[in-house]
C-alpha cells in the first residue's frame, strides 16, 4: 500500500525535509461562476387586493481544490478525472431557489392585511472524484462494506511540521427545504397604529456524507 501511495507524492520544490513544497492552489480559490435569474409577476386582483410572485434561482457550480488540503498538481477543471488520489478535489454544485408569494389587502382606510408564503430549496452535491477507481484493490484493502473504490483519507498528527491530510474520501449530498407563512394586520386608529401578526413554518435538512 505504501509503495502504491508514494508514487503520487510530488517532488519537493525546495531543499530540506520540512516546508519544502509550494502549494499549487491560489489564495483566491475556490473560484466559481454564479448565475441568479429572477422573475417577478405583479397582479391586481381587485382595487383593494394585490398579489405578487417572485422566483429566484441561483446556480453556483465550482471546483473545490485543496480545501482543507494542499493543491498538489495542476489546476483542475470541471468534470476532469482526478489523477492524483492524494489531492483534494471535487466538483461542487451548490444550487438554490426561492419563491415568495405576497398578498396585500386594503380592508378599509385604516386597516391593511399582508401575508407572505416563502418556499426555499437548497442542494449541495460534491462527489469524491476518485470514486470507482478501485483503490480498495490497488491498496490491498478488503472487508469494507459497500466500498465504492475511492481513495481513503490519510491524516497525520503529532511530530514537527506534520504534512497536510491527503485525499477527500467522502461524498457530499445535502438537501434543504423550508416553508414559512407569516401574516400581519396593520390597524390605524386615530393617532395610534396597532399591528398584529404571526408566523409558522417548517425546515427540513437532509445531509448525507458517504465514503
Amino acid at each position: 500500500a505504501a509503495r502504491a501511495i508514494l508514487q503520487y507524492l510530488p517532488s519537493p520544490d525546495l531543499p530540506g525535509i520540512a516546508n519544502n513544497f509550494r502549494d499549487r492552489k491560489a489564495p483566491t480559490w475556490p473560484s466559481c461562476d454564479t448565475y441568479t435569474p429572477i422573475g417577478k409577476i405583479d397582479h391586481n386582483l381587485t382595487t383593494a387586493q394585490r398579489l405578487s410572485v417572485t422566483v429566484t434561482r441561483q446556480i453556483r457550480n465550482r471546483v473545490l481544490w485543496g480545501n482543507p488540503g494542499s493543491g498538489l498538481g495542476n489546476r483542475p477543471k470541471w468534470g476532469q478525472e482526478q489523477t492524483n488520489p492524494l489531492d483534494w478535489i471535487t466538483d461542487q454544485a451548490a444550487n438554490s431557489w426561492k419563491t415568495r408569494i405576497n398578498h396585500d389587502h386594503v380592508i378599509n382606510a385604516g386597516m391593511v392585511n399582508h401575508w407572505t408564503l416563502s418556499l426555499d430549496r437548497y442542494t449541495n452535491r460534491g462527489q469524491n472524484k476518485t470514486v470507482g477507481q478501485g483503490w480498495n484493490d490497488r491498496l490491498g484493502l478488503s472487508g469494507i462494506v459497500a466500498d465504492d473504490g475511492s481513495f481513503p483519507a490519510i491524516a497525520f498528527s503529532g511530530g514537527t511540521a506534520a504534512p497536510v491530510n491527503f485525499g477527500r474520501a467522502y461524498d457530499e449530498n445535502w438537501r434543504d427545504f423550508g416553508l414559512t407563512f407569516n401574516d400581519s394586520l396593520t390597524w390605524s386608529v386615530g393617532r395610534h397604529t396597532l399591528k398584529f401578526g404571526g408566523e409558522a413554518g417548517m425546515y427540513r435538512i437532509d445531509r448525507q456524507q458517504t465514503g
